[in-house]
């Protein structure tokens, strides 16, 4: 759990803080397939 800070943007970033060593594409691309989770579209199988 983030720690509760006082502007909701630092939240965000909190939350979504991409790591340093992937870019914006391959993100989106594990994103669309995740094939460590099995996750399509950030979602497991057994979420749908």
């Amino acid at each position: 759990m983030p720690k509760p800070v006082e502007e909701p943007f630092d939240q965000f970033q909190q939350y979504y803080r991409t790591p340093s060593n992937r870019t914006t594409t391959e993100n989106f691309q594990l994103f669309l397939w995740n094939p460590e989770e099995g996750a399509i579209f950030g979602r497991s199988p057994s979420s749908w």
